[in-house]
């Protein structure tokens, strides 16, 4: 019943916002921050998060996630993640053998990189988020907008039974989306670490992108729950981002009484070390490690 009262009442706020410039059904998902030039629409049973230029449609069905031009058509069932190419002057292709290095297709006429293609992990905070669990999305979307990550995440899972499998699930996910994200890990710092505070909660959190997953959880609540969220979950669901993303995690509660400011102050902390761990450093050259790989 919660989750049909939160899509009505997005449903309901992008029909005021855009009334003159989108047609969409109720089936159709759209994220609340999404953004529209006019003469636009979306097709039932599709999903879509970004702008959208003049004149430009998503048939039935699709998952569209980023920045769509003026007079695109997309058809059904199609599905696109955002990605980093250039499609501005003064580049005239979006192929990487004019702009890139790497020889994706195993050619370049590029002598150099002349675009930053691989910063993933870079944006600006923006998250769109639906879990079906109401703190779990507060804390996804503190994770995003505190680590500076782009976050668009939408969960349907067996929450008749209980928030376990969709907790560890997103968990999973999240590590190896962060994992493809920073790719080859070339001029990244690696290490991130902070001390935060989250009002009587003071918490540790360290990081080292090192391939080797490894937790080491250290946090004590007092309830069992914060609202529909099991504070048992914490745990495991660090355990997945760790283990999906190849990394040595550290989480340790320094003082705290109130669960949520505890919970809390753990995702803010793991989202500004993994900030630190992932910024690029004019002086690496090329990975942070004495065997030449990550």
């Amino acid at each position: 019943m919660i989750n049909i009262i939160k899509r009505l009442v997005s449903y309901i706020i992008i029909q005021i916002r855009y009334w003159n410039k989108l047609k969409f059904p109720i089936s159709a998902r759209i994220g609340v921050r999404s953004h529209f030039e006019g003469a636009n629409r979306i097709y039932e049973r599709s999903f879509f998060s970004g702008s959208m230029g003049y004149g430009s449609y998503i048939a039935a069905a699709s998952y569209i996630a980023g920045k769509v031009g003026r007079f695109t058509s997309i058809a059904q069932e199609v599905k696109c993640n955002p990605g980093c190419h250039p499609y501005t002057y003064p580049f005239a292709t979006t192929s990487p053998m004019f702009f890139s290095t790497l020889k994706q297709n195993g050619h370049s006429f590029s002598r150099k990189q002349l675009y930053e293609e691989l910063r993933y992990v870079d944006g600006t905070g923006e998250a769109d988020i639906d879990t079906g669990i109401g703190f779990f999305d507060h804390m996804l979307n503190s994770f995003a907008r505190h680590g500076l990550f782009d976050l668009t995440l939408k969960v349907r899972g067996d929450l008749v039974v209980d928030c376990h499998h969709t907790i560890e699930d997103v968990g999973i996910v999240l590590g190896e989306a962060i994992k493809e994200a920073i790719g080859d890990k070339k001029a990244i710092r690696r290490y991130g670490d902070i001390t935060l505070p989250m009002d009587e909660a003071l918490i540790l959190c360290a990081i080292d992108l090192s391939g080797r997953p490894y937790l080491v959880f250290d946090g004590n609540f007092t309830s069992d729950r914060v609202g529909y969220f099991d504070t048992q979950m914490v745990k495991e669901f660090f355990y997945a981002v760790s283990y999906g993303a190849g990394m040595n995690l550290h989480i340790r509660q320094i003082s705290g009484e109130n669960d949520h400011h505890i919970i809390e102050g753990m995702f803010k902390a793991f989202a500004k070390a993994l900030d630190e761990a992932t910024m690029k450093d004019s002086r690496i050259k090329s990975v942070l490690s004495t065997k030449g790989t990550l």
